[in-house]
């Protein structure tokens, strides 16, 4: 955030704007119309297990996804390439992530 301070015209963003860290993965995708089934989200590691699975909106639309870096019975995934599938109206998209461990934390 900039804030341009009359008086000394500088940048405030972090003494005027806090919040909570964002989630640590985001997936948006697009719809051009509506899905007709179900629209499933899999988190995939490099061996080809799944490890966390989502049902997204199916509405038309752009749509995001958070992905805590959990799997699905709660631990905190390790750190490596991690590929997302997208499954709806009949097609599958793919992206890749690498997660990557947090400097921050021992």
């Amino acid at each position: 955030m900039w804030d341009e301070d009359k008086r000394s015209w500088h940048g405030g963003g972090d003494d005027l704007w806090r919040a909570k860290n964002p989630p640590d993965a985001i997936l948006a995708y697009y719809l051009k119309t509506a899905a007709t089934d179900v629209v499933k989200i899999q988190a995939v590691d490099a061996n080809g297990k799944i490890v966390r699975e989502f049902d997204g909106p199916r509405t038309a639309g752009i749509h995001r996804v958070l992905w805590d870096l959990k799997s699905t019975g709660g631990e905190r995934i390790a750190p490596g390439s991690y590929t997302f599938r997208l499954a709806a109206n009949g097609r599958i998209s793919v992206a890749s992530i690498d997660v990557t461990a947090d400097p921050n934390r021992k």
